[in-house]
């Protein structure tokens, strides 16, 4: 399938080979729905897509658990879903080894998600401490 979607745009050469090439760089991922999101969160796919560029992610679709196959660019991006540790995300990204806002720190807290969705949504991520 590679091959023939080249040969119809050759521009897709570039993306393939930085996929598949197995060197560094962006990679095709399935990571568990609660790097991006509490256990028991719900959240659209907007929403999680939003967390996941913050990292310099991609986010693809996803696979609740239960489903046989990952939903790739789901058409219902506002539908509000219950995410949990047992669903995955279909990523695009680098992998730095770590995973910056999770390891050190235990379980992600509800300020951690706070301060992703902030910065995806181009506030500062730190908090207001002027009085009113």
């Amino acid at each position: 399938k590679a091959l023939a979607m080249v040969s119809e745009n050759p521009q897709l050469s570039l993306i393939l080979n930085e996929l598949l090439s197995g060197s560094d760089g962006n990679e095709l991922y399935l990571r568990p729905a609660t790097q991006y999101a509490l256990d028991g969160e719900e959240l659209n796919v907007w929403e999680i897509m939003a967390r996941a560029r913050v990292r310099n992610h991609t986010m693809l679709g996803y696979q609740l658990a239960g489903m046989e196959k990952a939903l790739l660019n789901p058409t219902d991006k506002m539908k509000r879903i219950v995410w949990h540790a047992e669903d995955a995300l279909v990523i695009i990204g680098e992998d730095s080894g770590v995973d910056e806002y999770i390891i050190g720190r235990g379980r992600p807290s509800l300020e951690d998600f706070s301060i992703i969705s902030q910065k995806a949504s181009g506030q500062s991520g730190k908090p207001d401490t002027s009085k009113h």
